[in-house]
């Protein structure tokens, strides 16, 4: 097995923080057998509505602990966070129950990564600033914090993940965030009270909704300029916004209980469609994945419009909590793999994510010229059905994934899987955490093996280094090999499990930094490798 090292530099700061690189395993997938789900935050009675999108009814009102205000979906519709003015919930979407409850990051709008790893949240203190949150475990890990403007408002980042945009109302910019470094890398001048904006399925504009002025400032991500203004003729105290799914039109909610429907070709205002009341919020409409269906939070009296895109007409409207704040809706991907490649040099964990597959259904490889390929130890979860492939010896080439139920029935996974010839694990390691860590706090890091070998990786060892001068301790249930010190340093030493091909398992340790002051300012590594025990 081949060895990868990781290094990570902390400082330690006074009696405060610590931001290293970040990557995390995947979720759960979310079902696939029912409707997409609307998650719908009420701010005064702090709960989630759960809106089944086939039949436009509530099927379930989830508690949480603090008034919520914004909602955002992870990319496999696995979770949902609510983000309040206290704390952020994580809301399981298999079973509408809230599974974590993190500290609070911030209090207004909230976006996250397209590959799920991170959450953006806004704060819209004096200064404001965006808090990055890692949803590794769903800890809700802050791995930076991002001075913007003032009064900052809402967020929402690029399809390919590039870049944030954050509307700072009071300053009447925008600040541009470079997701990788984690910085602002520029400021763009913008109308008056800059409030909610969207970024187009493409990624070439950026519409931002400016509240006092009922104009929409049209933004380049090329190259970061105002290109052009859209006049919503009068609306009152426009807010938010959101793209259909193909880009077509923009729709922009206001304060006087109106939806303009904006041709993005033109930019000029095509419709206007009465809803129920005032959208105050920054997150007040989302659309359907097939975008037929555009839902629109009415905050002052309780209820969610539900527009017919195609005859631009209020068709439902939906009772939910008290003071609807932030709306998303699920996208429903289709039956989907853990991965599409496998060495026929050994075995191979396949998973099918998706729900909705029966508990006591299997999975094979249906493949030309050969014998079919029969999983084992096939293991219905809430995410879907994983088994394991012995591949030695098999015929290159494609087959399908074919899934059958206890009653017989099958079902086959659109994207089919390629045996190639040979295979071997490539164990890699990381270490994600922040980059400061305040001395007398102990601060969680997590060691993540990772295989992108085209065959599983057998039972492996994970060291752990770093200096004896920080206390460290293990996650709840985890064991470890043996422990050393010598006069600079720990070395913990690890079992870890086989890990699937494609895969990443994910090690929690607590180290905690000595609070004299004489350690101030002090830097020290953090090493991980991998290997055979």
């Amino acid at each position: 097995m081949n060895k990868g090292v990781f290094r990570a530099v902390v400082r330690i700061i006074g009696p405060g923080l610590c931001w290293v690189g970040l990557a995390v395993c995947p979720a759960e997938a979310a079902p696939l057998d029912s409707a997409p789900m609307a998650y719908v935050s009420n701010l005064d009675d702090s709960t989630v509505s759960v809106i089944d999108t086939s039949t436009n009814s509530v099927v379930a009102t989830v508690p949480v602990p603090c008034r919520t205000k914004s909602v955002v979906i992870t990319p496999d519709d696995a979770f949902v966070y609510a983000n309040g003015e206290t704390c952020i919930a994580v809301i399981a979407t298999a079973t509408n129950t809230v599974v974590a409850t993190l500290a609070a990051a911030g209090r207004d709008g909230m976006a996250i990564t397209p590959d799920g790893y991170f959450v953006y949240v806004v704060s819209d203190s004096r200064p404001s600033t965006v808090s990055v949150l890692a949803t590794a475990m769903n800890t809700g890990t802050v791995v930076a914090t991002i001075p913007v403007g003032t009064i900052a408002a809402g967020v929402a980042i690029t399809p390919d993940g590039s870049s944030a945009y954050v509307a700072n109302n009071q300053d009447n910019t925008v600040s541009v965030i470079d997701t990788t470094t984690k910085t602002v890398v520029s400021t763009i001048p913008v109308g008056v009270a800059p409030f909610g904006l969207a970024i187009s399925p493409d990624g070439a504009l950026v519409y931002v909704v400016n509240e006092s002025q009922s104009v929409v400032s049209v933004i380049a991500t090329a190259t970061n300029t105002v290109v052009g203004t859209v006049d919503l003729r009068f609306s009152g105290n426009p807010t938010g916004a959101a793209f259909t799914p193909d880009g077509t039109f923009a729709y922009v909610t206001s304060c006087d209980g109106s939806v303009s429907v904006v041709a993005t070709a033109t930019n000029s205002v095509v419709a206007k469609i009465p809803v129920g009341s005032c959208v105050n919020s920054v997150e007040g409409v989302a659309f359907t994945a097939d975008g037929a269906f555009a839902y629109v939070i009415n905050t002052y009296v309780n209820t969610v419009s539900v527009i017919d895109t195609a005859a631009l007409r209020v068709v439902a409207t939906i009772p939910v909590g008290f003071h609807s704040s932030g709306i998303a809706i699920q996208r429903k991907l289709p039956l989907r793999l853990s991965t599409d490649h496998g060495g026929n040099g050994g075995q191979v964990t396949l998973t099918v994510f998706g729900q909705g597959i029966p508990v006591g259904s299997t999975s094979a490889l249906v493949c030309a010229g050969q014998p079919v390929l029969v999983g084992k130890n096939n293991t219905v979860a809430p995410g879907g059905l994983t088994a394991l492939f012995d591949l030695t010896g098999a015929a290159p080439g494609q087959c399908a994934v074919v899934l059958t139920t206890p009653d017989g029935a099958t079902r086959t996974v659109p994207k089919r899987f390629t045996i190639e010839q040979g295979g071997a694990p490539n164990v890699w390691t990381d270490v994600v955490g922040v980059n400061k860590i305040r001395g007398g706090r102990p601060q969680t890091f997590f060691i993540l093996v990772g295989n992108r070998g085209a065959v599983d990786a057998p039972l492996a060892t994970v060291w752990v280094v770093f200096p004896n001068l920080l206390g460290w301790s293990l996650g709840p249930g985890q064991d470890f090999i043996n422990a050393t010190e010598n006069d600079t340093q720990n070395v913990v030493v690890l079992p870890v499990e086989e890990i699937a091909s494609q895969g990443v398992l994910v090690v929690p340790i607590v180290l905690t930094a000595p609070s004299d002051i004489q350690f101030g300012h002090h830097i020290f590594l953090i090493k991980a490798w991998a290997g055979n025990p």
